[in-house]
């Protein structure tokens, strides 16, 4: 599967900058589940990444077979606009649709 098909937003430019003085953002975690027919299921937001993973993980497990999702860490935009800025995928998780195994990547 491509990460696209696991809810990847993908990259965007957030106004950040490479330089290490200067002030960033804090991260954010969004998770989201998607049932095997793309159907978005649950999703959330949180400022801890462990949180991200155990929700994420409490979800899958309630999801339908089939379904898979992801932790992507994200910042909220500094060009202001009220929107998140996606950066890298933390953790990718799916079900088997026959034996029904979490499993998880990333």
């Amino acid at each position: 599967m491509s990460a696209s098909e696991y809810g990847d937003r993908g990259q965007r430019p957030c106004g950040t900058t490479d330089n290490a003085d200067e002030w960033a953002p804090p991260s954010l975690y969004v998770w989201d589940v998607l049932t095997g027919a793309g159907d978005h299921r649950a999703g959330g937001v949180t400022d801890e990444r462990e949180r991200a993973l155990m929700v994420l993980g409490e979800a899958m497990r309630q999801a339908p077979l089939g379904s898979r999702g992801t932790v992507q860490r994200a910042e909220l935009s500094l060009l202001g606009a009220a929107e998140y800025c996606y950066l890298n995928v933390v953790a990718y998780a799916w079900t088997e649709v026959s034996s029904g195994t979490l499993h998880w990547a990333g």
